[in-house]
């Protein structure tokens, strides 16, 4: 499963990760054959994002911090404002769509894509993930790392990978890239990645 839109204060940082999600299903429905793995996308996980610039949805919380991981909190981390962890875990309803998704297909991995400033990095959480990140690593010629103490309470990397030890993968796409240019850059690798699924 690949999920786009989740994270990125704006609607241009995430639109070649939003515009990748959007492309893969029809690119790989075109190269699979019968044995091939299915692949399930969720192109703008935070829809809300086009209108209310920052990172939130419409309700003011950041949607990537409202899961249901052990460790969620209402408090924010330092230099967020208070209310954006939600009111409770998956008090939103964007949460619940994909948290409601995940459960429902348990995929067997799952791929984010994350708007940054910088070059592309790739993160993961738990060690079931680790041999899927190392490869998308070789892929794009991109680090790899899992996700260490810094993670936000209550993300969908901790609560996914750590807590429910599925297998999660976090490629960050340079914020502002086009989804042509995402597509050039990544496609064909994270395509090989399902592939190997």
């Amino acid at each position: 499963m690949f999920i786009g839109g989740i994270f990125g204060k704006t609607a241009s940082d995430v639109a070649g990760g939003v515009s990748l999600v959007q492309r893969l299903p029809g690119e790989y429905a075109r190269q699979a054959n019968k044995s091939s793995p299915s692949l399930l996308a969720i192109p703008n996980a935070n829809p809300d994002r086009a209108f209310n610039q920052g990172g939130t949805n419409s309700n003011g919380v950041y949607i990537s911090r409202n899961f249901p991981s052990d460790d969620w909190s209402s408090t924010p981390v330092a230099g967020y404002s208070p209310g954006t962890n939600g009111t409770a875990p998956l008090s939103e309803p964007e949460t619940q769509a994909v948290y409601n998704e995940l459960l429902a297909e348990q995929p067997d991995l799952v791929v984010v894509l994350v708007a940054r400033t910088g070059g592309a990095k790739i993160d993961y959480n738990g060690s079931q993930s680790a041999e899927d990140a190392e490869f998308l690593g070789r892929e794009i010629s991109t680090p790899t790392a899992r996700s260490g103490s810094d993670i936000p309470p209550g993300s969908l990397g901790r609560w996914w990978g750590d807590v429910q030890n599925h297998r999660i993968v976090f490629l960050y796409l340079p914020k502002d890239l086009s989804g042509d240019e995402a597509w050039r850059r990544y496609g064909n690798s994270l395509m090989a990645l399902v592939r190997r699924v």
